[in-house]
């Protein structure tokens, strides 16, 4: 069954939207999506959006981003460090970036997955064990870009909902509206 997405907030710059997904043991979980637009050409987004320095720079809460590894042109495995507002610990991330250009038209499609046991656990930081998010980038016949970012974790919460669901909800909209910042900035320069 396919859960419709409920609009959550709207602006003249992003569109918020969640929903409640089943995962296999019958639980739930929330997923985010955030769409806007651009200017920008998709090589300039899909650089800040796979590449370990291109993340670093519109992700405030990143302390640390490196590649581990290139499997090949369209697959790498990347490590994200993030310092974590209270009441979370700070966590860390391995994750298999996979690139799919979609040839019937101009899109792409860039699927991180969380990989547990690719290196050591770092003692600084609690591991996102589950994560999975979905970047779609695609070319709009009036010339801006579309992006729209999808995303959800099975993490066991750290603090009641009320807590937690307004400040993950302010960092999701944050990143992106940082994102779209600095894709603004570089279409500036050009």
């Amino acid at each position: 069954d396919i859960v419709e997405w409920k609009l959550v907030k709207k602006s003249n710059d992003i569109i918020l939207y969640e929903r409640w997904i089943p995962l296999p043991d019958s639980r739930k979980t929330r997923e985010r999506k955030g769409v806007f637009y651009v200017s920008n050409c998709i090589d300039e987004i899909v650089d800040l959006v796979v590449n370990d320095d291109g993340i670093k720079s519109w992700m405030p809460k990143v302390q640390e981003s490196k590649s581990l590894a290139e499997i090949d042109h369209n697959q790498q495995i990347i490590y994200l460090f993030f310092n974590a507002p209270w009441p979370f610990k700070d966590k860390d991330l391995v994750a298999k970036i996979t690139i799919k250009e979609k040839s019937d038209e101009q899109a792409i499609t860039i699927h991180y997955s969380a990989i547990n046991d690719y290196i050591p656990l770092n003692e600084n930081a609690e591991r996102l064990t589950s994560y999975e998010a979905t970047w779609t980038i695609t070319s709009e016949m009036n010339g801006l870009t579309k992006i729209a970012f999808t995303a959800y974790s099975d993490t066991p919460l750290v603090a009641p909902r009320w807590i937690q669901d307004p400040i993950t909800e302010k960092l999701f909209k944050n990143n992106l509206k940082s994102l779209r910042e600095q894709l603004m900035h570089l279409n500036s320069q050009s």
